[in-house]
Formats: structure tokens, sequence, C-alpha cells
């Protein structure tokens, strides 16, 4: 099952051989936004998303002059399949006030962004483990599981 997403990413599964420009707009069709250059993450796949290689950027992928679309350094080739994805790291604080300064809306509302994106990003990587899960066993007993 290709993944789904609803905000953070996109799995162009489609494309045609020589593609080079993939828009950063999700599954659903919203736009992909982001804080940071470095949150946005591409994928290439070669067994039709079996496994996945990351590419560095800017030596295999930069955005367009706006920021709307990742550009490949090498054109995808038949068969292959890009992955466009944001990560917002969710681990430190992204942003830290200091006591007696004067908030400006743009420093509220790129606080409110960064929960906002990682809250899309869970709800993404949750509707995709709800969307692959194992619904039934058969067999005889004992069934043994391979947790692979």
């Amino acid at each position: 099952m290709t993944q789904q997403f609803t905000y953070s990413g996109n799995v162009y599964s489609n494309s045609a051989a020589g593609t080079t420009t993939f828009a950063l707009v999700s599954s659903d069709g919203n736009n992909i936004e982001y804080l940071q250059p470095s949150h946005i993450h591409v994928f290439l796949s070669t067994d039709d998303g079996v496994t996945w290689t990351e590419q560095a950027r800017p030596a295999d992928w930069d955005f367009d002059a706006q920021g709307t679309s990742v550009v490949l350094t090498s054109a995808i080739a038949a068969g292959e399949w890009v992955k466009v994805e944001r990560n917002t790291p969710y681990e430190d604080r992204y942003i830290t006030f200091q006591e007696g300064s004067l908030l400006t809306s743009d420093e509220l509302n790129e606080g409110e962004d960064f929960s906002m994106y990682v809250d899309q990003e869970l709800f993404d990587k949750t509707r995709n483990i709800i969307g692959s899960k194992v619904t039934r066993v058969t067999g005889t007993a004992p069934i043994s599981v391979d947790n692979t």
C-alpha cells in the first residue's frame, strides 16, 4: 500500500521518466508548508516503495525559486518513485521567548505553525499505520507470528 499523506508528504509513483520537479503538495492536495528548508526530505525508490533512499540537498535536489517544489539534479528513470516529506523536529523547543520581551504576531504565528506541523505529521503517520494494520490472523494453533 502506498503511503497517503493529508498534510505532510506525497509519494509520486506514476511520474514519467525524465521528470525532475515535484510540487510540495500532499497526497490529498494540501500545500506542504515548512519552517526551515531542512525540514523537507526527499527519497527515491526503485522497488515500488518497499525501500527508500534519502537524497542529499543540494547535491541531489534543491527547491525551486519559489520554495514550492523540489527539483532533482538528475531526472528519474522509468518506474522510479519519489517521496517528499516534511519532518519537523519536535524533540526540542522551536522558539524560546525571553522574559519581558514584546511578542510579535510573527513569533506567535511561528510557534503555532510549529505545533500544527508536528500535529499534522503525527496525524499522517497514524493514518498510515492504521491503514496497514493486520485485521485477522488464521491458522492452526499455536500460531507463530513473524514481527518483521
